[in-house]
């Protein structure tokens, strides 16, 4: 889990409605979706943003590093 908060004035009550209206929201989403993952943005007290992802652990000999010329 990516999470990012502040306890700022939180986002305007249509903010929902707005989601992908940003170039960074719209890379918030592709980025979560990418991962396989789910974005949540909650306003109260602040704003909070989580990014839930799953993983797979990976062995050892299933990572390789390439270096390209």
């Amino acid at each position: 889990m990516l999470r990012i908060a502040d306890n700022g004035r939180g986002l305007p009550a249509d903010f929902r409605s707005k989601l992908g209206a940003s170039m960074g929201m719209e890379l918030l989403q592709g980025l979560s979706d990418d991962l396989g993952g789910s974005l949540s943005i909650e306003t109260n007290n602040g704003t909070q943003i989580k990014v839930i992802f799953n993983h797979k652990r990976l062995a050892p000999s299933e990572v390789s590093f390439s270096q390209n010329p």
